[in-house]
Order: C-alpha cells, then sequence, then structure tokens
C-alpha cells in the first residue's frame, strides 16, 4: 500500500464544511489516501494520542468527509 497526501480540493471541501478551521487543518495531518494493491484508494489516519478526545474526534470526521467525498457523495449535510 502507497500513502499519498489528501488532494488540495479535497482539503478546501473539508476545511469548508469544519466549525473550527485550526482544529481541522490540525486533524488533516494525520489523515492521508491509500492507494492499494489493487490500485483503489481510501482514506486512513495515523493519530496515536487519543487523550486529546476534540482533535481525536475531528481526525475521524475527516476520514469520514474525505471516505464520501472519494465515493461522490455530498458532504453538505454533516
Amino acid at each position: 500500500m502507497e500513502k499519498l497526501e489528501l488532494p488540495k480540493e479535497m482539503k478546501d471541501k473539508i476545511l469548508a464544511t469544519c466549525v473550527n478551521k485550526v482544529l481541522c487543518l490540525e486533524a488533516m495531518k494525520y489523515v492521508y489516501l491509500v492507494k492499494k494493491d489493487d490500485g483503489t484508494l481510501d482514506v486512513a489516519e495515523e493519530f496515536e494520542n487519543t487523550d486529546y478526545h476534540a482533535l481525536w474526534f475531528v481526525v475521524l470526521s475527516v476520514v469520514n468527509k474525505a471516505r464520501r467525498l472519494l465515493k461522490g457523495e455530498s458532504i453538505e449535510d454533516i
């Protein structure tokens, strides 16, 4: 599997839906695309310190929104 950075347009769309932009930008540092062996893309995260609950939940939210964008779905309703 190959790690890839989230595309800028994807980051911009996700950031536009976030209330706390600073926290969202920090969360994006832990989220990346994964190119699987079969060529498909998925979203993953590497966030170890779950004691930072607010950041942890935003990381999970970014992963969810990125996965929805990959599927061609809207993220305006979340």
